[in-house]
């Protein structure tokens, strides 16, 4: 028998065929070629063909930015903003602007395209801005400025016309004791404008400012608690400018009676006559002559009242009125003209009462130097003999009734020679101008400070010159005789119805004349 080699048993390992049959294990292979292909640096080996594979980089996720969903609340938009309470005619001045808008915001002004500031708006969406506002035409403009400062919203303009300022009328008070029944308020203000008055409230009338800057208004004052008011206003009526009130309290009782003045009786001399009337009890009767105050008299309780004047030969219109306590006049008498004869002549070379002048003659020419002046007089009287209000000398009339003294004149110009007895304020009869030297003299073409000026002979025989600027019996400083030279120091202030002006006489008396009564030459 053939004999073999021996039996060999073999047991079967599994193949690969085996393994790769099984779905897990080749998903474990998969996985772990796809691993060594994609490890960094490591490439498989050239000399297996069937490890020949293109390594294609793997593309780099693209990052998205998160989109941020942000839910947008739209701010509160700026609306332009408005001006309030304008009106279609101011006066020029300051003002306060005011008008609404966005809270919070920033509202610039024009004022004819010019910046007249900004304002914020406050949270209840009003907002104010104080300028001033000039006469003529103004067109505002208000805009709403963002946080650059660039205008995001701009209003309509408005078109304002602003008229030019007057002054607040004033009321002044010229009532003494205010009476009930037909009156006169006056006061003051910007010369053209208008003023109306009211009195409680209610309108009485309008009137014009005069070009000396005063008004007047006839009224009639009703009994009891009494408001005057006065306002100018423009053509429409409307209030440009309010003054402040005047209270009164008017008492119904029968106003002052007019003043009386007696008749004259017997005949007028030229000179120093008393005047007297009748009048209410303690009022201020003042004297008019030829339309010129000569003086005031207080009405006695007896109602009597008397004053000593000086007239001159000729016609005299003598007036009397009653004042108040404030100089106003509150009733007035009829004028009466009354005829004055010249100074009696000398009987039996002795003047009747009065003294007089018989040389130098009116006008003359004279040299400066000694002059030797003479008259006629009442016996045994001592005179005085003047230049305007300066004593240059003194001397007595003789028994037979004349008297005569020598004078130094003064150098070129003018001199007023009068006379009057020793003791009396007042000279007797009219002075008696002379001319000295050449006459040079510069005058002046209108009163003013530092002017000469002289008393002219169309007031009257005096002036009064007294320590104030006013009309009272118990200012009189002395009485200047027609001629009189007098320079002007201060002046001119207006008031009781005259212009004042402060002077000094060539007698260096000082105080205050009425201007109406003063030439700016010898007449």
């Amino acid at each position: 028998m053939r004999t073999g080699s021996p039996k060999q048993t073999v047991t079967e390992t599994p193949s690969l065929r085996y393994w790769m049959g099984r779905d897990w294990a080749k998903a474990g292979i998969a996985g772990l070629l796809a691993l060594s292909l994609l490890r960094p640096g490591v490439t498989p080996a050239t000399g297996d063909p069937a490890a020949v594979a293109t390594a294609v980089p793997a593309t780099a996720a693209t990052v998205q930015a998160p989109t941020a969903v942000i839910e947008t609340v739209p701010a509160t938009p700026l609306v332009a903003p408005q001006i309030l309470g304008t009106q279609e005619q101011i006066v020029a001045g300051p003002y306060t602007i005011q008008g609404s808008g966005t809270p919070g915001s920033t509202v610039a002004v024009l004022v004819n395209g010019v910046s007249a500031g900004i304002a914020l708006v406050g949270a209840d969406g009003n907002w104010s801005l104080p300028t001033e506002l000039s006469a003529g035409s103004a067109e505002l403009v208000a805009q709403t400025l963002d946080a650059s400062g660039a205008v995001a919203a701009e209003a309509d303009p408005v078109n304002l016309s602003v008229a030019e300022a007057v002054a607040v009328p004033l009321i002044v008070r010229t009532f003494d004791v205010p009476r009930a029944g037909p009156s006169t308020v006056q006061g003051s203000g910007t010369p053209g404008s208008t003023v109306r008055v009211t009195l409680n409230g209610a309108e009485v009338g309008t009137t014009t400012v005069g070009a000396d800057g005063s008004w007047s208004l006839p009224i009639d004052l009703p009994p009891g608690e009494v408001t005057l008011e006065a306002a100018a206003v423009d053509a429409a009526g409307e209030v440009l400018a309010g003054g402040e009130p005047l209270q009164l309290s008017v008492i119904d009782d029968p106003a002052i009676a007019a003043p009386t003045l007696d008749g004259p009786t017997g005949p007028l001399l030229g000179g120093l006559n008393t005047l007297s009337g009748k009048g209410a009890p303690g009022t201020t009767i003042e004297v008019l002559i030829d339309g010129s105050p000569v003086g005031t008299a207080v009405v006695g309780d007896d109602g009597i009242w008397s004053l000593e004047t000086g007239l001159s030969p000729g016609p005299n219109a003598i007036q009397v009125r009653a004042l108040d306590a404030s100089g106003a006049v509150v009733a007035e008498a009829e004028p009466l003209t009354v005829n004055v004869a010249a100074v009696q002549p000398p009987i039996d070379g002795v003047a009747s009462g009065e003294f007089s002048i018989n040389v130098p003659a009116e006008g003359a020419a004279l040299e400066p130097g000694p002059l030797e002046v003479s008259g006629t007089g009442r016996p045994g009287a001592e005179l005085e003999v003047l230049n305007s209000d300066q004593v240059l000398a003194t001397t007595e009339v003789a028994d037979d009734g004349t008297w005569a003294t020598t004078v130094e004149l003064p150098e070129d110009g003018t001199a007023s020679i009068g006379v009057r007895e020793v003791g009396s304020p007042d000279i007797s009869g009219r002075p008696v101008r002379v001319v000295i030297g050449d006459g040079a003299t510069d005058f002046c073409t209108e009163l003013a400070v530092g002017c000469g000026a002289w008393v002219t002979r169309a007031g009257g025989l005096v002036l009064r010159i007294r320590t104030a600027p006013a009309v009272t019996a118990d200012n009189i400083i002395t009485r200047l005789p027609i001629g009189t030279q007098m320079a002007i120091l201060e002046g001119p202030e207006a008031a009781a119805g005259f212009t004042w002006w402060r002077v000094r006489t060539v007698g260096g008396v000082e105080g205050w004349v009425a201007g109406e009564n003063l030439v700016l030459q010898p007449d």
